[in-house]
């Protein structure tokens, strides 16, 4: 007689009949499949089975300073993440000519849902990736906040997501993708520039909160007009300064986020990735403060950005630094962590002339692959999770 296991418990894939005078009764196969589900949820302590690695390790593709092939860029960058295995990628939509130039001809674009019908993303859309995490503002200010957010601004923040979520549910219905919307650097963005000894205002603060609710109002009254039919489309809140929150001075993760209703929250974790036990005090202080959603319950926190510059420091320190964060995001269940990036975007030693592709000591080393075609570490790294 077959049988399956389950955690050392034999389970029989059909029960042995039982002397009686009435007729035995046989679960049928969706019972049977029902009560091995159970039994496997009751005996893993009640959790869902955690997703492979490769729909939870991603890594962004946006403004490097070279190209390795005469693919246009946005693609180029993704046919490379899928060489590496992964299935996750984020991408911006803000400014799409400079931030994917190479071998591109863009169109003019006005919104966010421009960008996102745009020839190369609708072909970035159709590749084997499980989640595009999507860096994505209003077209005409590519980084609000900084003391600003007017009510225009928010009215025209709720507008735009609206569109391009609505675009997305219809578009991708039934491709079983998702997709997830952020900002950038919340605490850099509430501040009139990226200071860390100065503190953002309660109007700032106050304006992030108005922001980032429009934005999750417009793309709930999409999912409500237009629902979610084999495809899913979330919203996420970033912050990136949560140490000093924790030390009681002003931020968005304890300022804002309390106030808000996003399906995630991300942490671009630059301030305590050096430290392991740090970073996971940090994400706690995230879990914290962050409302649970009804998509994701209390486990609605991510790592949306963290890396190392290999070139300023040396290969093994950045390996080592991503490790922590990796592995203590394994071990706190954390869906999604997203290495900064694929492609070094930051000069080092003033850079290659323009028009050139720069030498590897000409990066500061934020990268997957180098200049000159070779793997980081921290690829291999990648390499060997996944497998």
């Amino acid at each position: 007689m077959a049988e399956s296991t389950v955690v050392g418990v034999d389970f029989p894939s059909r029960l042995p009949r039982v002397p009686s005078r009435r007729k035995a009764v046989y679960p049928t196969k969706p019972m049977r499949i029902y009560l091995y589900l159970i039994i496997t949820f009751i005996l893993i302590g009640g959790k869902a089975l955690a997703k492979p690695v490769a729909d939870r390790i991603g890594v962004t593709h946006v403004a490097g300073k070279y190209a390795l092939t005469e693919k246009d860029y946005l693609n180029e960058g993704a046919d490379a993440l899928l060489k590496l295995g992964t299935r996750v990628i984020k991408l911006w939509c803000v400014n799409p000519s400079s931030d994917y130039p190479f071998h591109s001809q863009w169109p003019p674009v006005k919104t966010m849902a421009d960008i996102l019908k745009a020839p190369y993303f609708k072909k970035v859309f159709k590749k084997p990736f499980s989640t595009y995490v999507l860096e994505a503002f209003p077209v005409h200010t590519p980084v609000p906040g900084e003391g600003r957010y007017s009510e225009a601004e928010v009215r025209d923040a709720g507008e735009q997501m609206y569109e391009a979520a609505r675009y997305l549910l219809t578009a991708y219905r039934r491709t079983n993708k998702t997709f997830i919307f952020q900002n950038w650097k919340g605490d850099w963005a509430a501040r009139e520039k990226t200071d860390l000894a100065v503190d953002p205002t309660p109007e700032a603060l106050a304006g992030m909160e108005r922001w980032l609710n429009a934005r999750q109002d417009g793309l709930d009254r999409a999912k409500r007009e237009v629902g979610e039919k084999g495809v899913r489309v979330y919203h996420a809140a970033e912050v990136n300064l949560v140490k000093i929150g924790m030390e009681g001075r002003p931020s968005v993760t304890t300022d804002v986020l309390p106030k808000t209703r996003c399906d995630l929250y991300s942490y671009s974790a630059y301030d305590t990735l050096t430290d392991r036990e740090l970073f996971k005090k940090a994400v706690a202080f995230i879990r914290s403060k962050a409302p649970d959603s009804r998509a994701f319950g209390e486990n609605n926190v991510y790592i949306g950005e963290f890396g190392w510059p290999e070139m300023d420091f040396n290969p093994q320190e950045a390996l080592q630094h991503v490790r922590n964060v990796v592995e203590a995001s394994l071990e706190m269940d954390i869906p999604y962590m997203l290495y900064w990036e694929l492609y070094c975007n930051e000069p080092r030693n003033g850079g290659a002339p323009k028009g050139s592709r720069p030498a590897n000591d000409q990066c500061r080393g934020f990268w997957l692959i180098r200049p000159d075609g070779s793997f980081s570490p921290v690829y291999d790294y990648f390499k060997s999770l996944i497998k």
